[in-house]
């Protein structure tokens, strides 16, 4: 525990991986407390979606209550288990549909109709979200005038501040939400030159 402490004085970012049948650990806890301690810029990554019992909304649920109440869910799984086949990106309102195997390989598509109703009210309430940390972007989002710019520029204003910590999901063995997280990692996240210098102290662990 003390070099996984030690070691992360020298990250930039953070992503805590949590199972999807588990929820959320101990350890998960005391990573994501020692992530936020430095300053580290977070997002959790719900995995396992497709193993027997997944359940999303449970683990997103336990972050939430035990984990960081700042968690903020930035996908939503189509299906789970068996039948997890792919995800939603609130933010582009895209659906990738995984295919067979575990090659990554996926397609781009429209949100699926059974779904798009829970797709766009989850994504209102993304963006409330991000909204509701600057004055005036809530202003234009009560007034509708909201651009996917400020919505942006907004994202990651909160994002160095520690005041919204992205949720994705998808599983790691079936290299299956890996390429979305990772494109939202190099497209949000904040830049490393950006963060400011840390005084250390001799024998800080």
């Amino acid at each position: 525990l003390k070099d996984t402490r030690v070691c992360m004085q020298a990250m930039d970012a953070a992503v805590c991986v949590v199972s999807a049948k588990d929820g959320a650990e101990p350890m998960t806890e005391r990573v994501h407390g020692w992530a936020k301690e430095l300053g580290l810029a977070r997002a959790f990554f719900i995995s396992k979606m497709d193993v027997e019992n997944a359940d999303f909304e449970k683990a997103l649920a336990d972050i939430k209550e035990n984990v960081c109440r700042e968690a903020t869910a930035f996908q939503i799984p189509i299906g789970s288990g068996a039948t997890f086949t792919g995800v939603i990106d609130l933010m582009s309102e895209r659906a990738f549909m995984f295919q067979a195997g575990d090659t990554g390989a996926f397609t781009e598509t429209d949100i699926p109709a059974d779904i798009k109703e829970l797709a766009t009210e989850a994504r209102s309430s993304l963006i409330e979200d991000i909204a509701s940390n600057d004055e005036s972007l809530m202003e234009k989002f009560f007034d509708g005038s909201l651009s996917a710019e400020e919505i942006r520029a907004g994202l990651a204003k909160a994002m160095r501040a520690g005041l919204m910590v992205p949720v994705y999901c998808g599983s790691g063995t079936q290299n299956r939400g890996v390429v979305q997280l990772l494109d939202f990692i190099v497209d949000a996240f904040p830049n490393p030159a950006d963060r400011v210098e840390r005084q250390g102290k001799l024998g800080d662990a």
